[in-house]
């Protein structure tokens, strides 16, 4: 008679996968307005590796597999425990700086040195720890299952809207094609109106601003978003209405899911392709923005990592090694953006162009001259050089489509403030708002926004307060025959640390 399998042999070791899977899912669910679910494959795939690497490597020294199962799920927690541990210990020396490399191999070596005593430790204990594995696994196998199941609701909410008709407001019979000018759309993140930009950050815009007023750019000295986070506001822009707010009782977070299919198949594009346009978008690294629908999409060769994947990366110790190898976050896309809008040439149609530029939002990755950065400098300097290098690339952006691409709409705008209470580079994380409520409607709100039109005539259509919600409105009328009322220019927000979401009429 045969010996029936020993419980041990029985119990397969789960938890390692499962354990080094969770923190993957758990951001995803977290941050799924941000990301595309295919987003975590590429990182699922080097956990797996990882955790197959480990349990060979460490089969020699730990052969029972409880045990060395044991090991492998203690690997995880400093590894994505390491933002927290080591700026917990720049913060408590004081450090700002990056670490040097010899302080990062000390801590290294520590990590390695306590790794082999624990294993030392564990192959002279007497347990077998096969009930640990059925705890460890069941436990790690439900908090998976519940971020999957999370990621899985939050898809759902994502699924594209019934498609929207091209705007009807409009007259029947597209012009010529030839006839019809460019529009390049060109969002710049968080970039704040002049005025803000010296009372908050002492940095006198108007050399930039005249020099657009010279090459005939309309500046709207008033205006405001109407929106303070970037998918609502160009979720509105895009689709030449306010959002239905009764949407958020949960405020912003709850609203997110439901804005990207509104962005990604808007109003404006289908309008505009509906009369010969092609539609022309740039990478930018942001899965919301990151419009890969578009008729000719626009990226560099090697794709950078995503906001997903570099938020994954700054937990990790693969930050210290991806910022010696001077690649800080998908800002990195930045200068290629430029670069492509100053190249960038009509073909048979005309063309939409959408850039979204995610700069002068923090992290400040490059200095005034378009370096990488490998430190973060303090928020208003870091702040200040961000814009001059932005004002410095605009300006040569707008000469090249004006020299070479003439009949060009060219809209140059922040999709909403500066949010001056993200103040810490480091950690992104928000400060108390010690502000007034009127100040802190200027600081969510207080927006850039230009224009300029092939024939420079704007009297009767723009004025001071206009809010993006109008901006399409404005260019259907001109140049399609359009026959759009302008809405009221008002702004949607909500206080800090608050769901409730408050119209602001008059504040500018």
């Amino acid at each position: 008679m045969s010996s029936s399998p020993s419980p041990s042999s029985r119990t397969l070791v789960l938890h390692p996968i499962f354990l080094g899977l969770f923190p993957l899912f758990s951001l995803l669910s977290a941050n799924m307005a941000w990301a595309g679910l295919g987003e975590v494959l590429l990182p699922a795939g080097v956990v797996l590796a990882v955790a197959a690497v480990l349990w060979i490597t460490l089969w020699p020294l730990v052969p029972q597999p409880h045990k060395r199962g044991l090991v492998v799920s203690l690997f995880w927690l400093p590894f994505f425990g390491y933002s927290t541990i080591v700026d917990s210990l720049r913060a408590l020396l004081g450090y700002r700086e990056m670490l040097g490399v010899g302080a990062l191999a000390a801590v290294a070596l520590l990590a390695a040195a306590l790794g082999l005593a624990f294993i030392a430790m564990l192959r002279r204990a007497p347990w077998e720890l096969v009930g640990a594995t059925k705890f460890l696994n069941r436990i790690s196998g439900l908090a998976l299952a519940v971020a999957l199941l999370s990621c899985a609701m939050s898809y759902a909410r994502q699924a594209p809207s019934p498609s929207m008709e091209p705007a009807t407001a409009m007259a029947a019979v597209p012009p010529d094609a030839d006839a019809l000018p460019n529009i390049y759309f060109i969002v710049c993140d968080s970039y704040p109106r002049a005025d803000y930009l010296k009372s908050y950050f002492d940095m006198d815009n108007t050399p930039f601003l005249n020099a657009l007023r010279e090459r005939g750019f309309y500046i709207a000295e008033r205006s405001r978003s109407n929106y303070p986070n970037t998918m609502p506001s160009l979720s509105s822009t895009l689709n030449l209405e306010y959002l239905d707010n009764a949407l958020a009782p949960g405020g912003w977070d709850e609203y997110y899911p439901e804005l990207i299919p509104r962005m990604k198949d808007n109003l404006v594009v289908r309008t505009l392709r509906a009369r010969g346009y092609e539609y022309v978008a740039i990478a930018t690294g942001l899965f919301p923005t990151d419009m890969t629908g578009a008729d000719r999409y626009i990226h560099p060769g090697d794709k950078p990592y995503t906001e997903y994947q570099q938020r994954l990366i700054e937990i990790t110790p693969v930050r210290s090694i991806f910022n010696r190898m001077k690649k800080p976050h998908h800002h990195r896309l930045a200068p290629f953006v430029f670069d492509t809008l100053e190249g960038l040439r009509r073909n048979e149609r005309p063309m939409f162009v959408f850039a979204h530029v995610l700069l002068p939002h923090l992290p400040h990755g490059y200095d005034a001259e378009g370096n990488i950065r490998l430190d973060y400098p303090p928020y208003k300097e870091g702040w200040r050089q961000m814009t001059d290098l932005v004002n410095r690339r605009l300006t040569e952006i707008v000469d090249s489509i004006q020299r070479h691409e003439p009949n060009s709409i060219i809209i140059i705008e922040g999709d909403h403030g500066p949010r001056t209470s993200w103040q810490d580079a480091n950690t992104m994380d928000l400060l108390p708002w010690k502000g007034t409520w009127e100040e802190y409607i200027r600081d969510r709100s207080a927006n850039l926004s230009t224009y300029y039109f092939p024939d420079r005539q704007y009297e009767g259509l723009l004025y001071p307060e206009i809010t993006p919600v109008n901006t399409f409105r404005v260019i259907f009328n001109k140049y399609f025959g359009g026959n759009y009322e302008m809405l009221e220019d008002v702004t949607y927000l909500s206080p800090q640390g608050s769901a409730e979401i408050i119209r602001v009429d008059t504040v500018h």
